[in-house]
């Protein structure tokens, strides 16, 4: 259900331009790189985004701009990271 409801969200955005803002929640505690980590999640993501026709392209024309957030570690050690798009 939540995967509809995200999709239903980005149907939504309109065309762009976009700002992609991730926040990252690590599974423990051992210091990281915030950005090393996001930037391989950001790649494969804007890539399915584009496949999937949510926009026709990831570059600057349709993404302006993309954060880094550090979220914290996750009480569940699971890890994970959310994203948010905004249209701008």
């Amino acid at each position: 259900m939540k995967d509809v409801i995200t999709m239903m969200h980005i149907n939504q955005l309109g065309n762009g331009p976009f700002l992609l803002e991730y926040t990252y929640y690590h599974g423990n505690n051992r210091k990281l790189d915030v950005a090393n980590t996001c930037a391989i999640i950001d790649k494969f993501t804007c890539d399915a985004l584009t496949e999937c026709g949510t926009w026709p392209d990831d570059n600057i024309d349709y993404v302006k701009e993309v954060r880094y957030k550090w979220g914290g570690v996750d009480p569940n050690k699971i890890g994970y990271c959310e994203l948010r798009i905004y249209s701008i």
